[in-house]
C-alpha cells in the first residue's frame, strides 16, 4: 500500500507541477513592454481638470483635450467648465488652451481626431446645467486648422433640433472621426430618442443629422472608422426580453445596415468600444455584468467569420472595466482596460501577437486616486502606446485634479 501511494504521490505531484508550470508559461506575456513616468500635461492648481481624450498624428505626436472646472464670477455655482487643449508637436507638451465659447457655462466630453497636418479637430457638448444633461444642450465643433481655437461652431442645437429634421433632443457623448482624407465624421447619442446619430462634413459642409441606430435603454455606444472610411457603431440596446446586449452596424452599403447582437446571449453586456481591421471587419470588447465572484467580465469577438461568435473571455474575474481596443497596420490587436476600483486599481495592456491575447500591469501609484474616460488608449508608430489619464492631486476631494500623459512600448 505505501508503493501504491508513493507512486500515485508522484504522479499527482508531477501533474500538479507540469499544470503549474504551464499555467505560469501561459500568463507570460509574448511580448516585452516599457513604460515611462507619467507626465503632467495640466499643470494647474485652480482647476479642477477631468476626463481627458488622446489622439495621436501621423508624426507620433500627442494631443490631449479634457474638461476643467475652474472659479468663474456670474456664472451659476460660481464656477464654470471649459475644453482645454495641449500637444508635443515641439517634442513637450505646450500651456493648455482654453476653448472658450460665448453662450452657455459648461462644456463636457470632449473627443479630439488630427488630421493629416497635425491639426486638432475636438467636439464636445456644451451646457447650461453643471451636472445634468438636458434636452436643449448643444454640441460644438472647433479647430486649430486656421491657428487658433477662436470660433466654436454650433454644430447641434438640443433646444431647436437643428439642423432638422431628426430628433436632436439630449444630445451627448460626441465622437469625431478624421479620415485618410482629412474629412470628418461624427457620431452622437441623443437621450431623448435613444438613438445613435451620425453627420459628416465629406462635401465640405456638415450633413444634417441621420439616424444610424435606434435603440431601447440606449446609453452606451462607441464608433470607428474602416480605412474606406466607413462608420462601424457598437452599441447597448436592451433586447426583446429588456436585457441589455451588444448590437452592431455599419454603413457600408451606404445606409446603416440593419443592427445585430454582437455580444454572447449569457450575459447582460455593457461598455463596448470598437476598431476595425485592414479589411473592414468588425471587432469588439466590452463589458459583462456581474453574476458571481470569479466569472469573467470583459470579452473580445469579431466578425471576421462573417458572425459574432466564439466569445473570448480576457480577464479571470469580474474585477475589470472601460476596455478599449485598438488595430494596428499588421492586424494586431491591442486592448487595454483598468482594474477597479474607478479610483485606483492597475492599467492593462495586452495584445495578441502570439496568437492568443496576453496581458501585462503597470501600477500608476500616487495612491490609487487615478481616473480613466472613456477615451484613454491610443496606438502610434513603432510600437508606441499612449495613454491619459486624470488623478487626484492629495487628499481625494480636497484639492485640484491633473491630467497626465504615459507613453508606453512594445515589442515582439
Amino acid at each position: 500500500m505505501q508503493k501504491k501511494f508513493n507512486h500515485k504521490s508522484r504522479i499527482f505531484l508531477f501533474s500538479l507541477t507540469f499544470c503549474t508550470i504551464l499555467a505560469v508559461i501561459a500568463s507570460l506575456p509574448a511580448f516585452s513592454t516599457q513604460f515611462k513616468k507619467p507626465v503632467n500635461v495640466s499643470k494647474s492648481r485652480t482647476r479642477i481638470d477631468t476626463q481627458p481624450a488622446i489622439a495621436v498624428d501621423k508624426n507620433n505626436k500627442v494631443h490631449i483635450a479634457w474638461n476643467a472646472l475652474y472659479a468663474k464670477p456670474g456664472a451659476p455655482d460660481g464656477v464654470a467648465v471649459d475644453i482645454y487643449y495641449t500637444n508635443n508637436i515641439s517634442g513637450n507638451f505646450i500651456a493648455p488652451i482654453r476653448i472658450r465659447v460665448p453662450a452657455g457655462w459648461y462644456s463636457r466630453e470632449p473627443s479630439i481626431a488630427v488630421d493629416s497636418k497635425g491639426h486638432a479637430h475636438i467636439v464636445f457638448r456644451r451646457s447650461e446645467d453643471q451636472t445634468s444633461l438636458l434636452p436643449w444642450d448643444d454640441i460644438y465643433y472647433v479647430t486649430n486648422a486656421g491657428g487658433d481655437f477662436k470660433h466654436p461652431i454650433l454644430l447641434v442645437d438640443g433646444k431647436s433640433g437643428f439642423p432638422g429634421p431628426t430628433d436632436v433632443s439630449a444630445p451627448c457623448d460626441p465622437i469625431i472621426h478624421c479620415d485618410r482624407q482629412d474629412h470628418l465624421h461624427l457620431t452622437f447619442l441623443t437621450r431623448v430618442g435613444e438613438n445613435v446619430i451620425y453627420m459628416n462634413n465629406v462635401t465640405g459642409s456638415w450633413t444634417k443629422p441621420s439616424i444610424a441606430a435606434q435603440g431601447d435603454f440606449l446609453i452606451e455606444y462607441h464608433s470607428c472608422l474602416d480605412r474606406n472610411n466607413f462608420v462601424h457603431i457598437a452599441y447597448n440596446s436592451f433586447d426583446a426580453k429588456s436585457i441589455s446586449r451588444i448590437f452592431y452596424t455599419n454603413n457600408r452599403s451606404g445606409k446603416f445596415s440593419k443592427p445585430i447582437r454582437a455580444s454572447s446571449s449569457k450575459h447582460k453586456s455593457y461598455q463596448a468600444q470598437i476598431a476595425t481591421d485592414s479589411k473592414g471587419k468588425a471587432h469588439i470588447v466590452y463589458k459583462a455584468s456581474f453574476v458571481k465572484p470569479w466569472t469573467p467580465c470583459l470579452f473580445y469577438v469579431n466578425n471576421v467569420s462573417g458572425n459574432f461568435k466564439k466569445w473570448k473571455a480576457l480577464c479571470p474575474s469580474n474585477t475589470y472595466y472601460i476596455p478599449s481596443i485598438a488595430i494596428d497596420s499588421s492586424n494586431i490587436i491591442h486592448i487595454a482596460y483598468k482594474r477597479t476600483p474607478a479610483w485606483g486599481g492597475e492599467l492593462y495592456y495586452g495584445n495578441n501577437v502570439s496568437g492568443d491575447f496576453k496581458f501585462v500591469s503597470y501600477d500608476v501609484g500616487w495612491g490609487g486616486n487615478w481616473y480613466i474616460g472613456s477615451s484613454y488608449f491610443k496606438l502610434g508608430k513603432s510600437f508606441t502606446l499612449h495613454f491619459a489619464f486624470f488623478y487626484w492631486v492629495g487628499a481625494v476631494y480636497e484639492s485640484d485634479t491633473e491630467i497626465c500623459y504615459l507613453a508606453g512600448s512594445w515589442a515582439n
